[in-house]
């Protein structure tokens, strides 16, 4: 009797079931045979799968979000497929923790943030996940401007959150050092001129300029690691030819502190080998297409 009441939470649950909730009708020794008689497979130190119930991706999901035991939620490009604003479910799943967490498994890519409050998550189908509004400003910093747009698109198209939630979420939680923000601002002003910047243009405008100059087309965000903790993502990049832009500003680098270790980064690509472009953002449309002409003619 006790056994079938776990396996009514099972396919409630994708055919989970977690320690902790097989504990209230099962002893120890109970829940033990079963693991060792491959009724129950173990997914995570507190998570078992029930024999018969097919593995999914919502499965290893809502098993990396209960095994931490209601301390995290799905988040960024996992979250976002759960919000239908991406085409693909990533390989790897991402969740969201207290900046106290653990850190990443093989399996989980663990974000911590100090900026936890209790309007952070909400849940679909019993999984917990953040917010629309949190989930595309995460979104913005492991993924591109196109990935990025179409999901802004389709949230707001959906009603799932207007640009207004996502402005006030970024300013509860701040931009401030948090990875490739710039690029959620190009899209927000691009939907909202009042989301314009005074000496920020976007992504995409800086490509029209460049494009327009008769250039090639260079790779926006190019990963290029540097060394085990140094990992740049340089706004374009010509990578057959080594060579980085990079735009350059005070105040959307983040302050004093945030300007030093880009001028350290900097200086890692310059030891590597790659020719680094810098462009005032303010001065770009009339700068950029002399200095990226001399660096191509340069490395050619």
């Amino acid at each position: 009797m006790d056994l079938a009441r776990c396996g009514e939470i099972g396919p409630s649950q994708d055919g989970l079931i977690t320690r902790h909730q097989a504990m209230k009708f099962l002893s120890k020794k109970r829940i033990a045979t079963l693991e060792r008689t491959s009724a129950w497979r173990r997914v995570h130190e507190a998570v078992f799968v029930i024999n018969g119930s097919p593995p999914t991706w919502r499965q290893r999901v809502r098993a990396a979000v209960l095994t931490r035991q209601g301390n995290a939620i799905a988040s960024h490009e996992t979250a976002a497929f759960l919000w239908c604003i991406v085409e693909r479910a990533p390989k790897k799943i991402e969740i969201l923790m207290p900046f106290n967490g653990s850190a990443r498994t093989p399996e989980t890519t663990v974000h911590r943030t100090r900026n936890w409050h209790i309007d952070i998550a909400t849940e679909i189908d019993g999984i917990a996940l953040t917010i629309v509004a949190r989930t595309i400003i995460d979104l913005s910093a492991v993924t591109g401007i196109r990935t990025l747009r179409k999901a802004v698109d389709l949230a707001i198209t959906g009603r799932l959150v207007t640009l207004d939630g996502i402005a006030a979420e970024l300013e509860r939680i701040g931009s401030q050092g948090r990875a490739k923000c710039s690029l959620l601002f190009d899209v927000l002003s691009l939907r909202d001129p009042t989301f314009e910047k005074t000496d920020h243009i976007s992504e995409a405008k800086r490509l029209e300029v460049i494009q327009r100059g008769g250039l090639p087309t260079p790779v926006p965000q190019f990963r290029i690691v540097l060394d085990k903790r140094t990992v740049a993502r340089p706004d374009f990049v010509y990578p057959h030819l080594k060579i980085a832009i990079e735009c350059v500003s005070w105040r959307w680098h983040g302050g004093p502190s945030k300007f030093e270790e880009d001028i350290q980064r900097r200086a890692k690509l310059r030891a590597a080998g790659w020719l680094v472009v810098e462009i005032s953002t303010k001065t770009f449309s009339q700068d950029a297409v002399s200095a990226i002409r001399s660096a191509i003619n340069e490395r050619s």
